[in-house]
């Protein structure tokens, strides 16, 4: 049935709590009735991201298509377990990330600072013509917004002292860490390879790290879904190296293990032990009664607990 709705065509027509649940019931979900309060809490929708591996995959049907309708077996109460799961993920990634997004800041800050205190307002100079010059000139502008939007008091004294000039080790404290990350893609290369010898990476590769990490970052500050998601761009990891630790990115196809491993990855840089380990016991706390979902369907292996990355003493 559609319904006009300020012009447009609905095909999904807004539905009650108890309608919700027959929705659910019809399509075979058992015991949807048993979490009211779910989905009056988290959302018929946003717990639909968890219920998704549970539905049928349509028969001969290239690329795979699930149906409505549940596989047999399938439970509100997995959907649920599915989602604390995620959300277990999320919290450590997050605390996790902003352990690493500091360390970064003051990475960038510090090497560049030492050959130019402002370099950051002399980048159209580094960058003089081409794709490279526009970004010089974006940053720039967006730099100058956010340092008038800026209500930080130390920011404040160097408008009124400084005439406004801040060294690069203060502006990365104001920067959007999407800002961080095209700050440092656009140093002088001896700077940015500095830095990245720091994480074990060439420079190409940390750059396309962070991106990764602003990525994963902005998914848990919006309180989006990390289970099952496909990242949007696929992160690179070129450079030949002697220890193993990343060797499970090259089989996890793009998935959310690779930002994960990545960051374990990242945080080893700076000894942060206690973090890296929270990540692998949210992982090993998976839920394992759910039928047909595992570790798999966000890139892992199998014998994940394997991977070198988690081992914390190697």
């Amino acid at each position: 049935m559609f319904l006009e709705a300020g012009g447009l065509v609905v095909d999904k027509p807004w539905a009650s709590i108890d309608e919700q649940i027959n929705i659910l019931t019809r399509r075979g979900l058992l015991d949807a009735g048993d979490y009211r309060r779910e989905l009056s809490t988290v959302g018929y929708y946003r717990l639909s991201g968890y219920s998704y591996p549970l539905r049928q995959i349509a028969p001969s049907y290239s690329p795979q298509r699930r149906l409505d309708h549940f596989v047999l077996g399938a439970r509100m109460g997995h959907v649920v377990e599915l989602y604390e799961f995620d959300e277990r993920l999320r919290l450590a990634v997050w605390q996790a990330l902003c352990k690493l997004e500091v360390c970064l800041r003051v990475d960038v800050g510090h090497v560049l600072g030492e050959i130019d205190p402002f370099i950051h307002l002399d980048l159209e100079r580094i960058w003089p013509s081409g794709a490279m010059n526009h970004r010089a000139a974006f940053f720039t502008q967006k730099l100058t917004q956010t340092q008038s939007r800026s209500t930080e008091d130390f920011v404040k004294h160097y408008n009124q002292t400084h005439d406004g000039r801040l060294p690069v080790w203060v502006v990365t404290e104001i920067l959007e860490f999407g800002q961080l990350v095209t700050l440092f893609s656009l140093a002088p290369f001896e700077q940015r390879r500095r830095i990245a010898d720091k994480y074990l990476a060439r420079a190409d590769e940390l750059e396309s790290w962070m991106r990764t990490v602003n990525f994963v970052r902005n998914i848990c500050a919006h309180h989006a879904r990390l289970w099952n998601r496909r990242l949007v761009i696929r992160p690179l990891v070129k450079h030949r190296r002697n220890d193993q630790t990343l060797s499970a990115v090259t089989h996890s196809s793009g998935r959310m293990y690779t930002a994960l491993v990545l960051t374990a990855f990242l945080l080893r840089r700076g000894n942060f032990t206690a973090e890296i380990q929270a990540i692998s016991d949210v992982l090993d706390s998976f839920p394992t009664e759910i039928p047909g979902v595992d570790l798999t369907h966000i890139g892992a292996s199998p014998s994940w607990k394997q991977d070198p990355i988690w081992t914390i003493n190697s």
